[in-house]
């Protein structure tokens, strides 16, 4: 494997001709079988990499070069996608013509060459692919969404993308609404995505204007949002997915490929998997026990395998009941419980279902020694102050001894002086 050809993989996967302009090879190599690969991977994350013996380094973000003086090209695909859901060309044009050209101004400020010279440096092959990635992660949104008419509603959309793609279940963030309301239908709707960045106000409010009532973003900035309440207001809808979790979900379907062609991929700094379901109800929970007389041992080791329990006990009636969980709530929020965290995919995605009771399993099997430790380390505990009260009672009592004894013979001694 070599970067010409990690790069053509991700163009083949996206269906496009030509390296876009905010990616690019930064450092050319071959021969490589183990990856580190993440949505942000500068000049530190390459010393790890090559100081833990990776052949390569992908990131996903623009990292200087080319990704970075060209970026403002893929700009233009905003206008493509604009003309592709009904707004006139002139009108797409005019709302982009201010943006790109004050990016491509901006970014021919920076630092380009800082990251791809460390590569350099360290003859680590280096490359960044980020609208390839985009745009499988937009045409894998956009396929979700066509699934529902257009009288469903936002809510039932959120809760769709939460059932297909476990990045959104597995995120820290969650979907939001921007603009509109949960009861709302969605009606005509665009994922702006893959071209770059979001358009904020001007391309939403274009989308707007050209009979799209929603319009879905992977971030948007609150003044944008509020801007657009103030014109619409809840008339139409602003779906904001979450800028980790919906790069991730055009991300892990190229990382499947790359192990599919036998690569050793390592993903960190932000990537989230599609199944690790279970992760983020435990982490919180697992904090070491106290150190002292054990009073905190019925607290985190204790928690986390009841938890894991209960949420294997739910999940199994559940099943067997053949219900599904609801995860949206009144204001069309998915509800985090344990049940639901895990519920994400269909019953019959039997391979979804695999990774998840085997990942339950684990937190079983963790959280029993987790006590069973906690346990023995306390008893240790409980025993070495036990047995340090008895050697100081111990050191006590010959003191004790050793002076009423020294006091006799210093008695003795006067007596025996004085010729009593």
């Amino acid at each position: 494997m070599n970067t010409d050809r990690l790069m053509r993989l991700a163009l083949e996967m996206a269906e496009l001709d030509e390296i876009p302009g905010d990616s690019a090879i930064h450092h050319r190599g071959d021969g490589i079988e183990r990856v580190l690969f993440g949505i942000d991977l500068k000049a530190p994350e390459l010393v790890i990499a090559s100081a833990q013996g990776y052949d390569g380094a992908i990131s996903h973000h623009p990292v200087g070069g080319s990704s970075t003086l060209r970026f403002h090209e893929v700009l233009e695909r905003h206008v493509d996608q604009m003309v592709g859901a009904g707004v006139p060309r002139e009108v797409a044009e005019e709302t982009m013509r201010a943006t790109i050209d004050d990016r491509r101004v901006l970014n021919s400020m920076t630092n380009y060459d800082h990251d791809p010279s460390v590569a350099v440096l360290l003859d680590l092959p280096y490359l960044n692919i980020h609208t390839p990635l985009d745009e499988i992660g937009r045409r894998r949104m956009a396929e979700a969404a066509a699934g529902l008419g257009e009288d469903a509603t936002v809510a039932e959309l959120i809760d769709r993308f939460y059932e297909t793609f476990g990045e959104f279940r597995n995120a820290a963030t969650e979907i939001e609404i921007r603009v509109g309301k949960s009861e709302n239908p969605i009606g005509k709707v665009v994922v702006s995505h893959g071209a770059g960045t979001n358009g904020g106000y001007p391309v939403a409010k274009a989308y707007y204007d050209g009979g799209i009532d929603t319009v879905i973003y992977i971030h948007c900035r609150p003044a944008d949002a509020k801007r657009l309440i103030d014109e619409v207001g809840e008339t139409k809808n602003l779906i904001v997915t979450g800028h980790i979790a919906s790069d991730s979900v055009g991300i892990n379907p190229y990382v499947d490929r790359l192990r599919q062609e036998g690569l050793d991929v390592t993903t960190f700094t932000g990537i989230i998997p599609a199944y690790a379901a279970i992760r983020r109800f435990v982490l919180p929970h697992t904090r070491p026990p106290s150190c002292g007389h054990g009073s905190n041992l019925r607290g985190s080791s204790e928690r986390l395998y009841i938890a894991g329990a209960l949420m294997v006990c739910w999940v199994q009636v559940l099943a067997a009941l053949g219900l599904r969980v609801d995860r949206s709530g009144s204001d069309g929020r998915r509800s985090r419980s344990p049940v639901g965290a895990v519920w994400g995919t269909q019953q019959e995605e039997c391979g979804a279902w695999e990774v998840i009771h085997e990942r339950e399993q684990s937190v079983l099997r963790v959280g029993a020694s987790l006590r069973a430790k906690a346990r023995l380390d306390a008893g240790r505990r409980r025993g070495a102050c036990v047995a340090g009260r008895a050697d100081r009672w111990e050191r006590g009592v010959r003191g004790q001894r050793g002076a009423r004894l020294s006091r006799r013979r210093a008695g003795l001694r006067t007596v025996v002086q004085s010729g009593y």
